[in-house]
This record gives C-alpha cells, structure tokens and sequence, in this order.
C-alpha cells in the first residue's frame, strides 16, 4: 500500500503524529454524528496526547503492513479532514485477508465520496497488494452503507449477532465480502 492515494474527488492519506490535532478536530465535530456507530471512546480519547499516540501506532502498523487507516480530503479542500477509510487486520499467507472500515462527516456523505474511497482502497488491496478477501461488518439498518459495499463489490453473507458492544449493548452486524480479483 502506498502513504498516498488520489482519487476523481479525493486524497486518502496515512498521517504521521504531527496532525493529532487535525485528527482531533475531526472527532470532536464528527462524534455526535458517528455516535451510536462507534464504541464508547476510552479516558482520554479526546486529547492531542492520545491522537499523537495513536497516529504514531498508525503508521508503525501501516509500515508493518498490519493495517492502513488513511485520512480523507477533498481536492478542493486538502486542508480539512473529512473521513477516514481504514484496512485493518491485514493477514497474508493462507489467508490474505483485511477487514474494511470507514466514515465520512455528515456533511460529505450523499456525493458517492465513501464509495470512491471504498473502491480505491479495495482495488489496491485486492489487485496491488493481492489479498483475496476483504470484510466489512456495517450494522444492518446502515442503508448508505450498505449501498456503498454493493457499489464496490461486497456481497452480502450473514449476519454476526452480538458482534460489536456499542453504546453499552450488543448490536447485530451484516456481514458483507468481497472476494478475489
């Protein structure tokens, strides 16, 4: 995987510690949004520490090919973080394998942007880097997302129950593949 991507609208960039703060800013404005989509956020998440911290871990694992979570901006605007799409859990060998997360601010989605991201990191993963199967767990009433996986390729393939412990309850997960080249 590359430090870099360009897309039609877009740039999908690995940041390296010294933008924690434009990390932090994009939680802050996009939690309320993100909201009952995400884990609760430990002691100290909305902190520039913790970001450094966690961008420095970012990249370690990135150049360990163990995940890639890049930052997305606009071309118009290559100032502003305004999601992020993320590999994680990248396994080779018998496997080849990654999972796929991603999030946009409330303000960007609806202009095909998670598509376009979603496409290209999936593309490079499964013709650039090989892997062979790429999985995404999106709860199922998450109707923009789940047209984003189908726009991309993922097909549906089950339901995980009690997959993710959000808001202090379990909550359902569609499970969605794509697979091959």
């Amino acid at each position: 995987m590359l430090f870099q991507y360009e897309t039609g609208n877009l740039i999908l960039r690995i940041l390296d510690e010294s933008y924690s703060r434009d990390v932090l800013n994009f939680y802050l404005e996009g939690d309320s949004y993100f909201g009952d989509m995400e884990p609760d956020r430990i002691d100290g998440f909305y902190t520039l520490d913790y970001h450094r911290r966690l961008l420095e871990y970012e990249e370690k694992s990135f150049v360990a090919n163990k995940s890639a979570r890049y930052y997305i901006y606009e071309k118009k605007n290559p100032y502003r973080i305004i999601g992020t799409a993320a590999l994680r859990n990248i396994v080779r060998g018998s496997f080849m394998s990654a999972t796929i997360g991603y999030k946009l601010l409330p303000e960007y989605t609806g202009r095909g942007y998670a598509t376009e991201a979603v496409k290209k990191l999936t593309d490079e993963a499964v013709f650039r880097e090989n892997l062979h199967r790429i999985v995404a767990y999106v709860q199922p009433d998450n109707a923009a997302s789940l047209r984003v996986l189908e726009k991309c390729g993922f097909k549906f393939e089950g339901v995980a129950r009690d997959y993710a412990m959000l808001k202090g309850r379990w909550h359902d997960h569609a499970i969605y593949a794509r697979v091959g080249k």
